[in-house]
């Protein structure tokens, strides 16, 4: 009988044993699972915050360019010379984690960069094209304009959820403000050449 108990804790003990090691073995993949989560979380706000910072960038040159062909007298070397965007690193090396922005901001990075690849696209082929020295005509410019606005309404309507802080920069409301009056603009353009 005492056998019999004794063996009866024996297996008790085991099973115990046992349950304890799986009750630690699921508490520590609980735990590495929420470090890479937390990892994984901080590595995204890491690349939001790096691609606010580019697409900052590239809608200011994307704008001051807006605003250098309205000038008369363009040709293809001023707009080859004043086109000249620095590679998009950060989208480029990052391509995959554009989705974890969300639906509507991944559709607007890609809409943004697919925008300054058609301007160097564009003027590329003006190259090929024109001479050099040559004036390019308005309808050229306005394609190029075009382009150039889309980007950077795109890169307006982007800084806020690629913002680096709780708080809005007043250099990214001066640049929504900037891109409004040029759409109010150009609204009346439109508006004139429709009565006209």
């Amino acid at each position: 009988m005492i056998n019999r108990l004794i063996e009866l804790a024996d297996h008790w003990q085991a099973l115990l044993a046992g349950l304890l090691g799986f009750a630690a073995a699921i508490v520590a993949v609980i735990l590495t699972l929420r470090a890479e989560h937390r990892k994984a979380a901080a590595e995204d706000q890491t690349f939001k915050h790096a691609l606010g910072a580019e697409v900052r960038q590239f809608g200011l040159l994307a704008f001051e360019v807006l605003l250098r062909l309205q000038q008369p007298g363009i040709t293809v070397q001023m707009i080859e010379d004043s086109t000249r965007f620095p590679s998009p690193a950060i989208y480029l090396s990052n391509g995959h984690r554009v989705g974890s922005l969300g639906d509507h901001e991944a559709q607007q990075v890609v809409y943004f960069y697919g925008q300054i690849d058609i301007l160097v696209s564009g003027v590329a082929r003006m190259r090929r094209d024109f001479p050099p020295r040559t004036p390019v005509g308005k309808t050229e410019l306005q394609a190029l304009c075009d382009v150039l606005f889309e980007a950077c309404n795109a890169a307006a309507g982007l800084l806020a959820p690629l913002s680096a802080g709780a708080t809005e920069n007043a250099n990214d409301a001066k640049f929504r403000e900037l891109v409004e009056e040029k759409r109010r603009l150009r609204d009346l353009g439109q508006k004139s050449v429709e009565r006209g």
